[in-house]
């Protein structure tokens, strides 16, 4: 995966300006590089004195917590997947709230996001 952000827009600005907020969503498959991009823009916009706010993965949180597909019912794996959908959004928000308050530009990232669904 290649990125390239030359984009003034990006770079540190040389006279006081309003701060920007930007939301990225990484979207793709398990293994696909979203948490190596994520730790990288963060490091990157990080050294150019933003704000960076990384948004985990809510599916892996939750599975993380013990939540095993094949001992579900039909009904309980509707329900989890209606709440997970809650979750993330609910996180994502507590996220877009901070982001803005904040003084200086910022940037949210997501690893992956309510519409990553719609990506495949």
């Amino acid at each position: 995966m290649m990125m390239s952000l030359q984009s003034t827009a990006f770079q540190r600005p040389s006279s006081p300006s309003p701060p920007v907020v930007y939301k990225v969503v990484l979207t793709g498959g398990p293994c696909g590089g979203k948490s190596t991009v994520q730790a990288r823009l963060s490091t990157w916009f990080e050294n150019l004195g933003w704000k960076v706010y990384r948004v985990p993965e809510t599916a892996t949180l939750l599975l993380g917590g013990g939540v095993r597909f094949n001992e579900l019912g039909e009904d309980t794996v509707e329900e989890f997947q209606e709440n997970l959908l809650k979750t993330l959004l609910q996180i994502e928000q507590v996220f877009f709230d901070l982001s803005k308050d904040s003084t200086t530009s910022c940037l949210v990232i997501c690893d992956r996001g309510a519409m990553d669904p719609s990506a495949c």
